[in-house]
């Protein structure tokens, strides 16, 4: 074992195995400084590049206008009820079921109340339940 910590190959010093630990480690720092290097550099030359050519053109004012025109038709959109934008008048069709209709029973043709509960009503799971308990 070297002092570094680490296993020497066989036939290799133990000098020679930490100079090449040490060689790996500042490759590692340099790969690692040169990719961080890049990012910072890159985002310079955006920000300069950015600065010089894109604010204060009139593709940045056409860009806006059109942005706060599509704001001003969202929001007209949403004071007269419809907010889709471009379209000038929104119809929405839904067919409504009254709650307090009557409806005809297929057992006994008797009418009763069209409640929000009648689905609720009959339980198939707790019937099938209890026919099994009865048979057993």
């Amino acid at each position: 074992m070297s002092a570094s910590g680490g296993v020497a190959p066989k036939g290799a010093s133990p000098t020679s195995f930490s100079a090449t630990k040490d060689l790996l480690l500042k490759a590692a720092l340099v790969a690692l400084l040169a990719s961080h290097g890049f990012i910072l550099l890159r985002l310079v030359v955006r920000h300069i590049v950015e600065r010089t050519f894109w604010f204060g053109s009139k593709e940045l004012g056409e860009r806006d206008r059109e942005i706060r025109e599509a704001r001003e038709e969202v929001l007209k959109g949403m004071a007269s009820g419809a907010a889709v934008i471009g379209v000038e008048k929104v119809i929405i069709e839904k067919e409504v079921i009254p709650v307090g209709g009557t409806e005809k029973e297929e057992d006994g043709n008797e009418e009763r109340e069209n409640d929000e509960m009648m689905f609720w009503e009959e339980d198939e799971g707790i019937e099938e339940i209890r026919r099994i308990l009865k048979e057993a």
